[in-house]
C-alpha cells in the first residue's frame, strides 16, 4: 500500500511533501485583537505575522487554552467573545521538523489591559514584536498564506455584522 502524501504550508511560506505516518492533530485557538481597523499580530522571526494563540493542552477547554496562549504571548487577560471563523491545514513547522493536521478556531477577544508583552512566552526568542496591523492595507507577503486567509475571512465576517 502506498502512503498517501500531503502538501503541507511551512513556516517560511512554502509547501513541503508530508506522509500521513508523520501527521500529528492539533486543535488551536486564536485572539482576534481589532481596535480601529488593526489586529493585533506577533511577527516572527520569519519576518511574517501571526495570531496570537495556539495549541489546546491535554484537559484544557477550549476557553481556558486561549486564556493561557494571550497571557503567554501578549502577556495580557482577555475576555472572548463569539467565534469568527474556523478552517484546518497541514503544517510544517520547518524549525522543530513536525508536522501536523491543525484545526484552527479564531474568536473575537477583547484584552482587558494594554500592557503587551511576550517575555513569557514559551516562543519568545521566535517572536520579533507585538504589532497592529492595518485592515485596510494588508500586503499578502507579510503573512503565511493560510495566515492571510484566514484573515480575509476574519475581515468578511466582521464587516458583515
Amino acid at each position: 500500500m502506498t502512503e498517501q502524501i500531503f502538501s503541507a504550508e511551512t513556516y517560511y511560506g512554502k509547501t513541503k511533501p508530508v506522509t500521513l505516518n508523520t501527521r500529528l492533530q492539533r486543535v488551536g485557538v486564536y485572539a482576534i485583537i481589532i481596535e480601529d481597523a488593526c489586529v493585533l499580530m506577533l511577527k516572527m522571526s520569519n519576518g511574517r505575522y501571526y495570531f496570537p494563540g495556539g495549541g489546546i493542552e491535554a484537559t484544557e477547554s477550549l476557553e481556558e487554552a486561549l486564556k493561557r496562549e494571550v497571557r503567554e504571548e501578549l502577556g495580557v487577560e482577555v475576555e472572548i467573545g463569539t467565534l469568527l471563523y474556523a478552517d484546518n491545514l497541514i503544517y510544517y513547522h520547518d524549525p522543530f521538523d513536525y508536522a501536523a493536521h491543525c484545526v484552527r478556531l479564531f474568536y473575537a477577544c477583547y484584552p482587558l489591559t494594554r500592557n503587551f508583552n511576550y517575555e513569557n512566552a514559551e516562543e519568545a526568542n521566535d517572536f520579533q514584536a507585538i504589532e497592529w496591523v492595518d485592515l485596510q492595507d494588508m500586503n499578502p507577503s507579510k503573512f503565511l498564506p493560510s495566515v492571510y486567509h484566514a484573515l480575509n475571512a476574519i475581515k468578511k465576517r466582521i464587516k458583515e455584522r
